[in-house]
């Protein structure tokens, strides 16, 4: 009997995705980090979506998602980041 080589998301043990290999060997891990949201909406859905670079920048392209983020993302959105990020850590040095 012939070996049938796995394909499809249960081949890379992801069962019911549709990543592509490429998108699972090329996205980090996410990792929780105390009270840290898993995601932070710096712009409007809407605009993000209709960006030009959006769809390139979504399948993986990351000069696509740097010129998208330096497009949408402004001060008050950096400060909101830092912000946050400074009441999750908690006090320290």
């Amino acid at each position: 009997m012939a070996s049938k080589e796995c394909e499809g998301p249960a081949a890379y043990g992801n069962e019911g995705s549709h990543t592509s290999r490429q998108q699972l060997t090329m996205t980090p891990p996410r990792v929780p980090w105390l009270d840290f949201p898993d995601a932070l909406l710096l712009a409007e859905e809407t605009r993000t979506k209709r960006h030009p670079e959006y769809a390139a920048a979504k399948s993986g392209d990351s000069v696509a998602a740097a010129k998208l983020v330096r497009s949408l993302v402004d001060e008050h959105g950096l400060a909101a980041v830092g912000e946050l990020v400074a009441r999750t850590r908690g006090p320290g040095p």
